[in-house]
């Protein structure tokens, strides 16, 4: 006599099981990135984490358009102060979107002398002594 298979019927997933979807208020989502919070600041917020957040591809898109409005925002405001004659502004702003840098010198000299002592970039040094060394061997 041949053993009868037990078929066990599929489970279908009943309506309400498992976890409720999160709703996202895309609005508060924009409002709280403008203002330059994390995806964690706006999900301990909205009562999600931070992976919830980062799955949503519209979640995605709204974020980071807060965001650069906020960056947009900032940078106005900077440029403005900057105007408006904070030379602090103007200087960051400088180093910043002009790549200007601020250049120092130091002298050394020895105790007790006059002359200050020549330092330069390690490249330099070595070319000498090649040369140096060419001169002598020649």
């Amino acid at each position: 006599m041949a053993k009868d298979k037990i078929i066990k019927p599929k489970r279908k997933n009943k309506p309400g099981a498992g976890r409720p979807k999160k709703i996202i208020d895309y609005e508060m989502v924009k409002e709280l990135s403008q203002h330059a919070c994390t995806i964690e600041e706006i999900g301990s917020y909205l009562g999600c984490s931070h992976d919830t957040l980062s799955k949503d591809p519209k979640f995605k898109e709204v974020y980071q358009e807060g965001l650069n409005k906020c960056r947009r925002s900032l940078r106005s405001a900077q440029y403005e102060a900057a105007m408006d004659g904070d030379r602090t502004m103007l200087v960051w702003l400088g180093k910043c979107l002009l790549g200007q840098k601020e250049k120092t010198e130091t002298e050394l000299t020895l105790q007790g002398g006059t002359e200050p002592i020549k330092i330069m970039p390690i490249k330099e040094r070595i070319k000498q002594y090649e040369k140096i060394f060419h001169e002598i061997s020649t």
